[in-house]
């Protein structure tokens, strides 16, 4: 049975777990990408299984359930922040394929592409989607000379992926 210390101890490890992988879980959830939340769970991972891996060596009769939480709260913020951040970028691709779908219905009917993606709305599409489900997650659409660009960022603040309308395929560049 663990003492009462180890039982506070427990609990406040709990608490920081909580804080460390919540505060930029809370800063992602504004752009989206996830980046931020990544760096951060895999450090605490590592710290959290230092920790553990020291209160094994520093017992003989560990509470093996208190060290496997400890070591587990980390790991499934990772995996919880990785999960999401596929999901954005899986929605991401989806809807700009459903712009770019529009954007070409738009062009055989009006012999042109878009000026802006509210032309689209709500002949070729309902309204203009998100590309992810974030506070800074909407598509830019850039027109000129001739040019329609789609892009969104995928992994701020860095990875942007494009669709050039004009030659429909996905880059993604830093």
């Amino acid at each position: 049975m663990p003492s009462e210390d180890e039982k506070a101890y427990f609990w406040k490890f709990l608490l920081v777990s909580l804080l460390i992988a919540g505060v930029p879980a809370a800063v992602d959830v504004a752009d989206g990408g996830f980046i931020f939340s990544f760096a951060v769970c895999s450090i605490w991972l590592l710290f959290a299984l230092l920790v553990a891996i020291i209160n094994v060596l520093g017992r003989v009769h560990g509470e093996w359930r208190a060290l496997m939480v400890f070591a587990a709260i980390p790991l499934l913020t990772f995996l919880l922040v990785l999960g999401n951040a596929l999901l954005q970028n899986s929605i991401a691709r989806s809807n700009a394929l459903r712009i770019v779908h529009a954007a070409q219905q738009y062009r055989a009917r009006n012999g042109a592409f878009p000026q802006r993606l509210d032309d689209l709305v709500p002949t070729y599409l309902p309204y203009v989607p998100l590309a992810k489900y974030a506070l800074l997650g909407r598509f830019e659409y850039l027109t000129s000379s001739g040019s329609h660009i789609l892009l969104w960022t995928s992994i701020p603040p860095f990875l942007r992926c494009t669709y050039r309308l004009e030659d429909p395929r996905l880059v993604c560049l830093d």
